[in-house]
């Protein structure tokens, strides 16, 4: 069960005999693992969420242009051969709220046809900022 993040600025480790350790987050733009997901049972639907820093300096963007899109590449049956081929689609996403430093946007997509195996989605920004692969 996935718990909604309440903020993106840091995370934090514990483990038996190393104790606590708190991180600051450090990237501008990635895939949210808890608020992304795939169902595959008739056909691949993926739902994504990705965070982008809002307070960038000078880089500062306009609220709805943070990057430039979300790709999912999926490896798909095809006829005529047991080796399944990768096909891509680009999932629209939209802007939904801010939490912390970072603007939240989300979108999705049915793929429209089942995927074999793993679904890699990649968040670009000129060039591929984060990857998730599920």
């Amino acid at each position: 069960m996935s718990q909604e993040p309440q903020s993106f600025d840091g995370f934090c480790v514990e483990a038996d005999g190393i104790g606590w350790h708190a991180f600051e987050a450090q990237a501008d733009l990635f895939v949210i693992p808890s608020l992304t997901s795939v169902d595959a049972s008739t056909s691949t639907f993926v739902n994504v969420t990705v965070a982008a820093r809002s307070d960038i300096g000078h880089n500062r963007r306009d609220p709805e242009e943070h990057f430039t899109g979300v790709n999912v590449s999926a490896p798909v049956p095809q006829q005529g051969t047991l080796a399944p081929k990768v096909q891509s689609w680009t999932i629209p996403v939209s802007r939904s709220r801010s939490l912390g430093n970072y603007e939240l946007s989300n979108g999705s997509l049915d793929l429209g046809i089942l995927s074999t195996r793993a679904v890699m989605i990649d968040v670009v920004d000129g060039k591929v900022a984060d990857k998730a692969v599920l």
